[in-house]
């Protein structure tokens, strides 16, 4: 433990040395004949920095890029999955939506050409001065009065 403290010092202090005696961003771009060899090191040990933190990102780049068009192929195949759902489903409703037309037109025309057969009974009038009990009792059937039956 006391030496992973002191391995953090030790790293603090070189870094703080980077930028104690040196501003990088004055500097020359070319090192004048008799300069420093610290200052030298400096910038050799900052431009292996700066490669190590440009490889660093293109690898995470390259990562993320590599995660977001799998991603993408994923969603294209989950879309033309849902879309040839879509589809079929489409055109069983177009079938069902047909199908259930029809239905209703049949049964529409077999309801009007065959109407309901609605049995009743005769009130009592007290016809022939009878009580009517022996009519009261016959049912009539309406497609016995209809035309269209008959003609059939």
């Amino acid at each position: 433990m006391h030496h992973a403290s002191q391995l953090a010092a030790t790293i603090e202090l070189k870094i703080e040395d980077l930028y104690d005696d040196v501003d990088l961003r004055t500097k020359r771009a070319t090192p004048a004949a008799g300069s420093n060899p610290a200052t030298s090191q400096i910038h050799s040990r900052r431009r292996a920095q700066n490669r190590a933190s440009q490889r660093a990102f293109r690898n995470r780049k390259e990562k993320h890029v590599k995660e977001v068009e799998a991603r993408l192929q994923e969603l294209e195949g989950k879309y033309r999955d849902l879309s040839e759902s879509y589809e079929s489903l489409q055109t069983e409703y177009v079938v069902a939506k047909q199908e259930l037309e029809k239905l209703t037109a049949e049964e529409r025309s077999q309801s009007q050409s065959k109407s309901p057969t609605p049995s009743f009974v005769l009130p009592d009038t007290g016809f022939h001065g009878g009580t009517g009990d022996d009519l009261s009792n016959i049912l009539f059937e309406d497609e016995a009065f209809s035309f269209e039956t008959a003609t059939q």
